[in-house]
């Protein structure tokens, strides 16, 4: 797992440093070079960056037909102070990646869904406040880190989904994937043709087909399969800080409090649920590149220079 988020990671900067960065920017007197998504799109080239700054109004939906990389300033950033200077999120609308935007990354804080009709889409430490809905079309998919308010869908084969917070997943018969390190909050689902491991299962149980079901955790007596360090009839409240539905919840909330049974019984010794593994889940959903997380510079000067001091994280 830890190779292909090195992978996706490697890729952001790889762009950045070969291809045109575009800013993104709806605040009033701010000189930006777009200020809606589908602008950005429209104006750049395969390839192309897109940075989406903060702001109190949302950037709108937008229809991807280009292999681009979209970044936005994480999530929940009130909730988790010191990952950024600006306490207001970038929010953006849905994302629809078409024909075409094959090979792109989405690392975005979003109040409407993401659909998948092309391969090869990464969505990285991305906050989704409806849900994922994939076609056949839609092999090679990349979900993780990510905190989806709704559901994932999958159709098409070999996915990734991994270190992620959401509601519910379900796979079609079509559909192949590794399904990792996750927390599933409520809401039964279908699995078919998967691996389904180190996952946390508040409410709701899973039917498995052609699947292989090991070191899992549930609140149901039933929905998971006896033995392979799979764990039933579990009280939440003791597995994390404060559990719930994502709805009301903060990512933080699902953090594994001290002593929980998830500590340490996955698989190989390693933690069950998002915050496990390799590639745990990052809390406020910062994209992996450095953020300024504090400016400070006089409040006034009249000289012809003054001397502002910036403190940043690389957020790897």
């Amino acid at each position: 797992m830890k190779k292909f988020f090195f992978l996706a990671s490697f890729v952001v900067f790889t762009l950045a440093a070969q291809a045109k960065i575009w800013r993104v920017n709806n605040n009033p007197g701010v000189a930006a070079n777009f200020t809606t998504l589908q602008a950005a799109h429209d104006g750049a080239a395969a390839g192309d960056t897109i940075h989406i700054e903060p702001s109190p109004t949302v950037y709108g939906d937008v229809n991807c037909s280009k292999r681009l990389t979209w970044l936005s300033i994480g999530a929940f950033l009130t909730e988790n102070p010191g990952n950024q200077y600006s306490p207001i999120a970038a929010i953006a609308g849905t994302f629809t990646m078409n024909t075409g935007s094959s090979g792109s990354i989405i690392s975005v804080n979003s109040n409407g869904y993401v659909y998948l009709y092309t391969d090869n889409i990464s969505v990285l430490r991305s906050k989704v406040l409806y849900s994922f809905d994939s076609s056949v079309n839609a092999f090679n998919t990349i979900v993780s880190q990510c905190y989806v308010s709704g559901y994932i869908n999958l159709i098409g084969a070999n996915s990734i989904v991994t270190n992620n917070i959401c509601s519910f997943i379900n796979t079609e018969s079509s559909a192949s994937s590794v399904i990792t390190g996750n927390i599933f909050t409520y809401v039964s689902g279908t699995i078919y043709n998967s691996v389904f491991q180190n996952n946390i299962i508040l409410a709701g149980s899973y039917s498995f087909f052609n699947s292989n079901i090991s070191y899992n955790m549930s609140s149901e007596a039933t929905g998971l399969p006896v033995g392979n360090g799979n764990v039933l009839n579990v009280d939440m409240a003791s597995v994390f800080v404060n559990p719930g539905g994502v709805e009301s919840r903060t990512d933080k909330d699902f953090k594994l409090k001290p002593g929980s049974p998830a500590i340490g019984t996955g698989e190989g010794g390693s933690d069950m649920g998002a915050f496990g593994g390799s590639t745990p889940f990052v809390l406020g959903l910062q994209p992996a590149i450095p953020a300024i997380t504090a400016i400070t510079s006089p409040a006034a000067s009249n000289a012809s220079s003054i001397n502002v001091t910036f403190s940043a994280k690389s957020n790897q």
